[in-house]
């Protein structure tokens, strides 16, 4: 599924969880102002925002990676958007 959990966690980490350097070139991503990013998390996930605020996503909370992907989307992609 293209807007599933497994979906977030890849737009969100990309390899960052391979090494302490990935992770450090990705704080760019995490924390900087990017108009880009912004847009690009509107179009790919903001339908998937209306339908977490909306309680749809609650099955997210059952699993570890999943639930993960929640909070991103809640907590991150909110924000971005």
């Amino acid at each position: 599924m293209s807007d599933g959990p497994e979906a977030v966690l890849a737009f969100w980490f990309a390899d960052a969880t391979a090494s302490p350097e990935r992770a450090a070139e990705r704080m760019p991503f995490w924390f900087d102002v990017n108009e880009g990013v912004d847009r690009e998390i509107r179009e790919r996930f903001g339908a998937l925002l209306e339908r977490a605020g909306g309680g749809e996503l609650a099955s997210w909370e059952d699993a570890p990676r999943s639930a993960l992907a929640l909070v991103i989307v809640l907590d991150q992609f909110s924000r971005n958007m």
